[in-house]
Parts: C-alpha cells; structure tokens; sequence
C-alpha cells in the first residue's frame, strides 16, 4: 500500500459557433462563443501492490478554479464575462512498470 501525490494545473479551452435565422426579412445571426480557464488540480491516488511491478490506485479528484472567460461575438458585438469551472470525481486505474 501506498501514496501517489499529484497535482497540477489544468487549462481548460473550447468553442462553439453558429447561425441563427428567421422567416421573412430579419437578418442572419451569427454567434460565436470561447471559453478559457485555469484551474488547480488535486489528484492523490492510493497505490495498492497485488503483486511485484503491478499497482491498482485509486483515489479523488479536484480541479479548483484560479481565473477563465467567456468571451461571446454576436454580429460583430463582443461581450466578455469572468468564467470559473470546477470538476470532482473518483478515479481509478491500473501502473505496470516494463
């Protein structure tokens, strides 16, 4: 049995665009969207040993948000906001050493 410590920091970024139109004469809306953030991220596993070389861990998961935007141009207009984004879970795997 042991203890794996790690962490990190983990860059988040992703985009997404897209028209909108309507019937009659009202004008084509484009949209595009991009998100960006920092985050800190915590990820201790415990190491259990089976047998000699192979490791079974398992442990949390935390990402802690430090600084992001969300930066969205509608027709030319830009809009920019502050965006914070956290995860958390459980992870679990498999280390061999060849």
């Amino acid at each position: 049995v042991g203890i794996w410590l790690r962490g990190g920091f983990t860059y988040l970024t992703a985009s997404a665009e897209g028209e909108t139109s309507s019937t009659g004469s009202a004008p084509t809306v484009t949209t595009r969207t991009t998100v960006s953030a920092w985050a800190f991220t915590l990820d201790p596993q415990l190491v259990l040993v089976p047998a000699p070389r192979i490791g079974i861990t398992l442990g949390p998961l935390l990402d802690i948000p430090v600084a992001g935007t969300d930066k969205t141009v509608t027709n030319g207009q830009t809009e920019e906001l502050e965006y914070r984004s956290s995860a958390y879970g459980i992870t679990a795997g498999v280390a061999a050493l060849f």
